[in-house]
């Protein structure tokens, strides 16, 4: 799926994506923007999650890949201002029936989620560092429907020891990412991961 493809899809997307390229600061960046929304679009998800909302950049692209595939999208953030933000974004573009903003501890909102609550997209842009990172993870991952995406965000933006944690966890995963500044530095990118299926699980003809 090419830019001009993704652009011609959605009137919407063109627009964010001109807000994107001057508002980035603590924002995924626009590639990744777009590939999530390949992903989720090209999936069928219809049960998205982003944990890290910030101020909606990505939660925008996300909600319209819900919205084509006739699903929603929940995205958590622990900061009540930047979930504002995100909330007046998705508002503005007409994605506030589609998407639903929610704020306190990631852990926490999705611990109080309904039993039965499952995902088959989830993108985590939270917390970077491991040891805050894992718990959210450990409530996310068992939730993830079976087939599912698994995305994670700036995945080396760790301390050393931890920089390996995403291919440790997932060893068939996929890591896409971009050289910022000198060649020698590990770049910050993005993890994928699809959940495995279930054994047996009939295939689809």
């Amino acid at each position: 799926m090419t830019d001009d493809s993704i652009f011609a899809e959605s009137s919407v997307l063109m627009e964010v994506a001109r807000e994107a390229a001057v508002d980035v600061s603590g924002s995924s960046r626009p590639w990744e923007q777009q590939l999530l929304y390949a992903l989720a679009r090209a999936s069928g998800a219809t049960s998205l999650l982003e944990v890290g909302t910030h101020v909606g950049l990505a939660s925008v692209w996300l909600a319209v890949a819900a919205q084509q595939n006739h699903g929603q999208l929940i995205t958590i953030d622990f900061n009540a201002g930047t979930a504002a933000v995100a909330r007046e974004r998705l508002a503005h573009y007409g994605l506030q029936d589609v998407a639903t903003v929610m704020v306190g501890p990631a852990e926490d909102v999705i611990a109080g989620m309904h039993a039965s609550k499952t995902f088959d997209f989830v993108f985590m842009d939270a917390d970077h560092h491991l040891q805050n990172f894992e718990p959210i993870f450990d409530v996310v991952w068992p939730r993830v429907r079976p087939g599912g995406l698994f995305c994670a965000h700036d995945i080396d933006f760790v301390d050393a020891d931890e920089r390996w944690w995403f291919p440790q966890k997932f060893p068939h995963g996929l890591l896409v990412s971009t050289v910022h500044g000198n060649i020698h530095q590990l770049p910050l990118g993005l993890g994928i991961a699809q959940k495995p299926r279930e054994v047996g699980a009939a295939k689809e003809a």
